[in-house]
């Protein structure tokens, strides 16, 4: 037997940690400790927060809903600098962003955009950031060529300045 943890015999005991599920996401007071949040597939729930003091200003935009009409992220030009994604729906979804508060899916080229496989997450970050001269749009389709909703909405966590 090797003495990595990898070739180690397997542990004689463990300690199982649970998560809650809860419809609605609690929103706790300062101090309060809470459970782990899980879907309703027990995937465990994580928002990717952004401390402005070590950041250098960056902001986050919770989308808890994200479909096919655009959400705004920012109304004024800016950067986006990368996301944070949870697709609950059977079927690949993909999120675009735009510079453009009107975008037609399928005509109007988005800045990045992402297919998301049915119950998966992402998360990815651009150190340079993509520049938005316009503003910084959010969508989510059930394809690339439809601006088809998909059923459930999209949790994503935009990274801008």
């Amino acid at each position: 037997m090797s003495t990595g943890p990898l070739n180690s015999a397997a542990p004689t005991t463990s300690q199982v940690v649970g998560g809650v599920y809860n419809a609605v996401v609690p929103t706790p007071a300062s101090g309060q400790a809470l459970a782990l949040q899980v879907d309703n597939e027990g995937n465990l729930l994580v928002n990717v927060a952004v401390d402005a003091s070590i950041s250098g200003g960056l902001s986050t935009n919770w989308q808890a809903a994200l479909s096919s009409s655009p959400a705004t992220v920012k109304a004024a030009p800016g950067q986006f600098y990368g996301y944070s994604i949870f697709n609950p729906n059977a079927t690949t979804v993909y999120v675009l962003w735009y510079n453009n508060a009107s975008p037609t899916v399928g005509t109007t080229t988005p800045v990045f955009g992402i297919g998301i496989p049915a119950g998966a997450a992402a998360n990815f970050s651009i150190p340079q950031g993509v520049p938005c001269s316009v503003g910084i749009y959010v969508l989510a389709t059930t394809s690339l060529a439809s601006a088809t909703a998909p059923s459930t909405g999209m949790v994503v966590t935009t990274l801008y300045l």
